[in-house]
């Protein structure tokens, strides 16, 4: 025993860090060669919590913490609020065990209640020890702290709410031991989060996307210190989208540098400020909260439906939050056997608590960030194989190594540049070569140009001259995603001395979709803690040996000073880097690098070329970079995994091949499944290319060629029919029908695209799919990159085309609310999406025909907006026919944007057809229209997924329904 625990104490020292608890060895051993492995940790006692556990032992237990509420917050409401967070406080740092209300002792300074997050915030101590005390005198050592602050949470609830929020909680929880202020910064989500970050911070503690929605509510009541959102809600370039006259009345509130000694604070809900409602989901929609992390629950459609349906559902979310309470009120609750009772809820009550405390002291690790392994389950891909080439481009692979070889052997850092081109492709859009679009006028910021790949990210010269090698070989045969998949290999075949080799199973396609947002809310920054990183790894399928390994590719390549200066080299504490390696850097870093001065520096000082395991010692020796790195020694169980790659011969080449073939299976396009494509350019798309430059010399076409998707999709399914001319013996098909005929255009668009890709690739892309991308690229390009979207692929070509179908189908811009939905219904589409898909009115031309005579322009007979309608009268003969039919533009305040001003324009009366105006004749599809004018993001959310929804209907999949044209004019 005592030569086993000095061999434990002995690697803890090497690593500078300890582990949160002392491992039960039963016996000694003899130190084996390479590093001792310990054993995985025991499984926990199931907890048991049920509701009405102190009803035998203490049965007014439950009354008694109800009454000390009461008492406190008759006087003082805040304390109310404060009792809520302290709950959330608890939980999300060592779960819910009364951690956060541990005072400093000589033996542990710095507990819980200390951290920035609490210290001096977090309020209601006083209430939780009056509850205690009362406790203690009617039933002694039987009631938890732990129970008492989630009792105490959800009496606050009742009481500031008038009763609305109430719940019966289970109770059973037992007190902790272990309290340390540096894990409320790793663990509770500051008020700066965006979106992504929440929802991964709570997604680490089982909760989901409803409940952070839900639990961000209590932000209804309390207060908030003024450095909690200054910096980056009122003095934030740009500006943040905080509500003017909120952010004046702020201003006055708040010193404009708020620091510990002047640091007020300020009602969270400015309407309702002592009551718990619904209030603050109004506030988020209307702009007038406090935090990024309020703001930033409008920034998806998912979340901002839910703040939507929680803002005008009555009592949904009082419902919804007492299901979330008590869902949270489970997180990591102690047991008899690892938890206690205490007397005081401020001391722990036993030595043995003392002596946990100390272990966990050590080097600052705690229990909660050594977590076991994760179970990883990768869901089933699509049909991914080995030697996919072999029969269509045999040479495929060696054509690619080719290339790489070519680079390394000039440039070692071209081949750490592919290696983390793969990463950052799969991560994003998935294993796609989404990262090697060029920006376009339709996509001026693709994933390229987000900050983690700009300027940093290199190795596209190899993957062209690869790819342009490849289409002389096999012309559309390869795709750019299997070429960056087969380089990263290469690169690491060759940078290793070729120790890392493996075989990759390809059969990728190329997306569609590149957005440099999302390279900030999917690529894990070098400043993030373990927490953080084991959560961007986990939401892409990836387990925390996957973490560990992977990062093992910072042997190799250079990064820019910027990535590290700030919070290691000139950080406050001083972060734990050799000193020497500080020195070094200090040297050839600027204090503040920039974009102007910001130059590189080896990763690896050792072997800053090769590919080797020396990654981990320099983990262990504190000679690394990144925060990111470092962070991999913060816990029991990544530290292992370090000393194990470090030290065992081989180890890591073998665990760095296996996980770089999982990551390459990451969400893989298909054409069937979700829209791929094979590029013949890895930095152009071929249908978008033909769009853009059309859109770009005539939005009008971008219009028409969404709504060819509609008038295609509508009549015989979305099968192209509408592209077909007449012929003899068709003479009428749906082109001609009046719905589309003279009006409908983008037809030589279609012809452009299909003849590029029949170049490229013979007889393989439908007609039908073209006119459904080019219909995403045109809703792309004409909304500046915010209406786009992946769109699913497979469709074949319909060979039924008649005018007669066209007329009985397309619904006319004289129909009432009810036909429209009985139209969109016969489709499979509902009420949403018709409200949603009539927002394409808000680009384009119309006819004047199209309105006039359906009397619009009649004073009497229409609402139109007067000042709109005089105008159209001077545009339009008051009687229009085939030969004087003038066109009007659809949306006169962005004639030529894809935006959510058509229901603006809606609610203004200023839309052209009855069809526009017939969205405000029911309660269902009027609340659509003023969610959609005024939730930013949200009408574009909506479409893009609506489109997808569209271009599903009564599509051709067989050869006995269906074919692949040559000509999208003709039938084969």
């Amino acid at each position: 025993m005592a030569t086993r625990l000095v061999g434990v104490l002995v690697l803890l020292a090497l690593l500078g860090a300890a582990t949160a608890q002392v491992p039960a060895y039963k016996a000694a051993a003899p130190a084996p060669s390479s590093p001792p492995v310990p054993p995985p940790p025991a499984a926990p006692t199931p907890p048991t919590l049920k509701v009405g556990y102190y009803a035998r032992s203490c049965p007014r237990a439950e009354y008694i913490v109800r009454q000390a509420v009461r008492n406190a917050t008759n006087v003082n409401p805040g304390l109310g609020a404060g009792l809520i967070r302290m709950a959330f406080h608890d939980c999300f740092v060592q779960g819910c065990d009364a951690s956060v209300l541990l005072d400093p002792t000589p033996a542990n300074p710095r507990p819980e209640k200390l951290g920035p997050p609490n210290f001096p915030s977090l309020r209601g101590f006083d209430v939780v020890d009056a509850a205690k005390a009362a406790l203690e005198k009617a039933c002694p050592g039987v009631v938890s702290c732990a129970d008492v602050v989630q009792f105490a949470a959800r009496d606050a609830a009742s009481i500031l709410s008038g009763g609305r929020v109430y719940y019966k909680l289970p109770a059973g929880r037992f007190d902790g031991r272990v309290s340390l202020d540096n894990e409320t910064l790793a663990f509770l989500p500051p008020p700066s989060f965006n979106l992504s970050r929440l929802v991964a911070n709570f997604q680490l503690k089982g909760l989901g996307v409803d409940d952070l929605v839900v639990l961000s509510g209590a932000h209804t009541v309390g207060r908030s210190h003024c450095s909690s959102f200054v910096s980056n809600r009122i003095d934030s370039t740009p500006p943040s989208d905080m509500n003017p006259a909120l952010a004046a009345v702020l201003k006055s509130e708040c010193p404009a540098n708020p620091n510990f000694t002047n640091d007020p604070t300020v009602v969270q809900d400015v309407v309702t400020a002592n009551r718990m409602d619904n209030q603050y989901y109004k506030n988020v929609l209307s702009h007038n909260v406090l935090f990024v992390s309020d703001a930033a629950l409008l920034t998806s459609r998912q979340t901002a439906k839910k703040v939507a349906e929680n803002a005008v559902v009555p009592n949904r979310w009082e419902a919804k939050f007492a299901k979330a309470m008590v869902k949270m009120s489970r997180l990591d609750i102690k047991t008899a056997a690892n938890g206690e009772i205490r007397k005081n809820c401020r001391k722990m009550a036993r030595l043995l608590g003392v002596l946990m405390m100390l272990v966990a002291m050590l080097g600052g690790a705690t229990t909660a960030a050594s977590p076991p392994p994760p179970t990883q389950t990768l869901t089933a891909g699509p049909p991914l194989r080995f030697g996919f080439y072999k029969n269509s481009c045999p040479r495929a692979e060696v054509i690619v190594r080719e290339a790489v070889w070519n680079a390394t052997t000039v440039n070692p850092g071209a081949g750490a540049g592919l290696i983390r081109m793969a990463f950052h492709d799969c991560f994003v859009q998935g294993c796609d070569a989404s990262v090697l679009l060029d920006p376009t006028p339709a996509n001026p910021r693709p994933e390229k140009l987000g900050p983690p790949n700009f300027p940093s990210l290199r190795g596209f010269e190899v993957i062209d001259a690869a790819k342009a090698a490849l289409e002389q070989a096999c012309p559309g045969t390869v795709s750019c995603a299997d070429i960056v998949q087969f380089a990263a290999r290469d690169a690491a075949f060759f940078l290793s001395g070729f120790r890392v080799n493996y075989r990759l199973p390809a059969g990728r396609l190329d997306g569609r979709v590149s957005l440099e947002n999302e390279t900030l809310a999917f690529l894990p920054p070098p400043s993030f803690d373990l927490s953080q990183l084991i959560g961007s790894f986990s939401a892409k399928g990836l387990s925390v040996d996957d973490l560990v390994v992977l990062s093992g590719a910072h042997t190799v390549g250079r990064s820019h000073c910027s990535s590290f200066v700030s919070d290691r080299l000139s950080s406050t504490p001083p972060s734990d880097i050799n000193p020497g390696l500080a020195a070094v850097l200090k040297r050839q870093c600027p204090a503040n690098p920039n974009f102007t001065d910001d130059p590189t520096v080896v990763q690896d000082v050792a072997t800053p070329d090769r590919l080797d395991s020396q990654y981990y010692k320099n983990v262990l020796n504190h000679k690394v970079l990144f925060t990111s790195d470092a962070a991999l020694l913060s816990s029991r169980h990544t530290a292992t995994k370090v000393v194990q790659n470090a030290f065992i011969p081989g180890k890591w080449e073998k665990k760095f091949a296996k996980a770089m073939v999982r990551m390459a299976a990451i969400d893989v396009k298909t054409a069937a499944a979700n829209g791929g494509e094979i590029r013949s350019n890895c930095r152009v798309e071929i249908v978008r290319g033909v769009v853009v430059k059309a859109v770009t010399q005539n939005p009008g076409i971008g219009a028409g060629l969404i709504r060819m998707l509609f008038h295609d999709c509508f009549v015989e399914g979305c099968d192209a029919s509408v592209l077909l001319d007449p012929t003899t013996a068709n003479p009428q098909p749906e082109k001609l029908a009046p719905p589309n005929n003279p009006s409908l255009r983008g037809f030589e668009v279609i012809d452009a695209a299909k003849a590029a890709l029949e170049a490229a690739c013979p007889g393989t892309v439908s007609c039908a799919d073209v006119v459904a991308f080019a219909a995403r690229d045109a809703s792309a390009a004409l909304s500046g990159g915010r209406a786009d979207f992946a769109m699913p692929a497979g469709r074949r070509d319909g060979r039924a085309s008649l005018a007669s179908d066209a007329l009985q189908s397309l619904p006319p811009p004289t129909f009432t609310l009810s036909q429209l939905a009985a139209r969109f219904a016969a489709k499979g589409l509902d009420a949403d999406d018709l409200v949603v898909l009539s927002g394409a009115h808000t680009v384009g031309a119309s006819h004047c025909s199209s309105f006039v005579n359906g009397g619009r322009l009649n004073a009497s007979a229409s609402d139109m907006n007067p000042a709109l309608a005089a105008s159209l009268r001077q545009q339009c003969p008051a009687s229009p026919n085939a030969t004087d039919d003038p066109t009007v533009v659809q949306d006169v305040v962005t004639p030529n944007a894809l935006d959510s001003q058509y229901y603006r324009n809606v609610l203004a009366r200023n839309v052209l057809f009855t069809s526009d105006d017939e969205l405000l004749k029911s309660s269902q599809t009027a609340a659509a229209v003023v969610l959609n004018a005024f939730v930013p993001g949200l009408w574009e959310q909506k479409f893009k997924a609506a489109m997808v929804k569209m271009a599903g209907i009564q599509v051709k999949t067989g050869t006995n329904d269906g074919e692949i044209r040559r000509n999208c004019r003709a039938i084969n």
